[in-house]
């Protein structure tokens, strides 16, 4: 091989390596902005724990003078939900895609329970279930794209340490 050759392989590998190396700065760029939108979801599990809080007073007041086994089964109930969400938030930094599942299927299986309890209550805040529903699925998707990012970030390193 001549020298030209050798010198246009390695001027070659060094764009190549550069190319790695911005493709890194993006994909980071890209974890960056998923990591911000992920601070969104633990933020509205503290907030789903605050509204069963919230929940918790006022059904506790409302069922109150229906027998302690009425009372206690339905503000047992709350309290479980808060500190479900409550735990969800606390450790979602550790695993957001395994929190954020959960509290999504806690809060889906408490309104099937709800609904077979009581279909009248089907309907009964539709809107605001909606959308509870979809901030939680959204945050589920974040946390896939976050850990499929992060794979490729590592992938991409690996790729640069083999070049070099």
């Amino acid at each position: 091989m001549s020298n030209d050759e050798l010198l246009d392989e390695n001027q070659q590998s060094k764009s190549d390596i550069g190319g790695t190396d911005l493709r890194i700065r993006s994909r980071q760029k890209r974890l960056d902005e998923i990591k911000e939108k992920l601070k969104k979801t633990k933020t509205f599990l503290y907030v789903l724990a605050g509204l069963f809080a919230i929940i918790t007073v006022i059904e506790a007041v409302d069922v109150a003078n229906q027998g302690p086994y009425i009372f206690w089964i339905v503000v047992g109930l709350d309290i479980f939900m808060v500190a479900s969400f409550l735990v969800s938030a606390i450790m979602f930094d550790k695993n957001p895609f395994a929190w954020t599942l959960f509290a999504t299927i806690l809060y889906a299986a408490l309104q099937l329970t709800i609904i077979l309890a009581d279909p009248s209550t089907a309907y009964q805040g539709v809107l605001i279930k909606a959308i509870i529903i979809i901030f939680l699925v959204r945050g589920i998707n974040r946390a896939r794209e976050k850990s499929a990012v992060e794979s490729e970030i590592e992938m991409l390193e690996l790729e640069e340490l083999r070049e070099e």
